[in-house]
């Protein structure tokens, strides 16, 4: 394959896969008021 197709291939992906991280974080962090590991760091800027 030639970096004319590989490369935009790539972009398609890693915006797909930046676009479902987000989601999946915006989501679940919405969704769940139980703190995760994730959502604990976050928790203090919530509360202030």
């Amino acid at each position: 394959m030639q970096p004319s197709e590989w490369i935009p291939l790539a972009v398609g992906v890693l915006n797909l896969a930046t676009a479902l991280v987000t989601w999946t974080a915006h989501h679940r962090r919405s969704r769940t008021t139980t703190p995760t590991s994730h959502d604990h760091t976050s928790e203090p800027n919530r509360e202030a």
